[in-house]
């Protein structure tokens, strides 16, 4: 349901901006939520309006203290006359909020009533999403693979280099390569993970991989009659079971 937050309305359902951005979005939902966008900026306005009379109040005050601190009259407006000014900009605020639920709520009902339209033209970006999702975990996997051959490869040279020093230096420069390459090492967040990276990427790409696009895309409404009708059928069938289950325990209570 369409509701407030901060005098700002929102819709309780999700049209996607490549939706709202698209050709072919339904011209009565772009037009909902364009009348939206404008009852909430008109809150906005509201809200800037309210606070520039309350900040009028506040001035107000402050030059009075002034005034009487230094012997003299103030001059400034009413106090009434600027209370009243907030008083009415408050009320525009309320009124404004009550235009922007409004627009909220007619949103919510043409959304509802183009879902299929809609619903549609989201599930045709789903398996482009699901593909581009496992090609982004294969990527950031060979890239963090590279990143780390890198290092594995400059280590490689640089133990050359101390592996070509006298026999006597030989051992002091291999071991000062490797507490280098361990010093970066510990300095790397990712340390205490590495051992179990292996697996997790092997369970990241099955997570992603093994995401039921299919299943998703399958419109749960369509075909299905109505909702309630059908919630109802389960219930029903649900509260059968439940006492047939009850009637097999009281027979078989009966038998001893």
């Amino acid at each position: 349901m369409a509701r407030t937050l901060a005098h700002i309305a929102y819709v309780d359902v999700t049209v996607p901006d490549f939706i709202l951005g698209s050709e072919h979005c339904p011209a009565a939902v772009r037009d909902a939520f364009a009348a939206l966008d404008a009852a909430n900026d008109a809150v906005t306005e509201a809200i800037d309006a309210h606070d520039d009379a309350r900040m009028a109040v506040v001035s107000a005050d402050a030059e009075i203290r002034k005034a009487v601190a230094a012997g003299k009259s103030p001059k400034v407006e009413d106090s009434r006359v600027l209370e009243a000014r907030v008083d009415h900009a408050t009320s525009i605020v309320h009124a404004r909020s009550r235009d922007a639920l409004t627009a909220a709520a007619h949103a919510e009902a043409v959304v509802r009533d183009h879902r299929v339209t809609l619903r549609k033209m989201i599930a045709d970006r789903l398996p482009e999403a699901h593909a581009h999702a496992v090609e982004a975990i294969a990527a950031a996997q060979a890239a963090d693979a590279a990143q780390r051959g890198l290092v594995d490869a400059m280590r490689s040279l640089d133990l050359s280099a101390a592996q070509a020093y006298p026999a006597s230096k030989r051992r002091a420069a291999e071991s000062a390569v490797v507490l280098a390459y361990q010093s970066a090492q510990g300095k790397d967040p990712s340390r205490h993970i590495a051992g179990r990276m292996p697996l997790a990427w092997s369970e990241l790409t099955a997570h992603v991989g093994s995401f039921p696009v299919g299943e998703f895309v399958a419109d749960p409404i369509k075909g299905n009659g109505d909702l309630a009708d059908q919630f109802e059928r389960i219930e029903q069938a649900d509260e059968a079971r439940r006492r047939a289950m009850e009637n097999r325990a009281q027979f078989a209570g009966s038998r001893f």
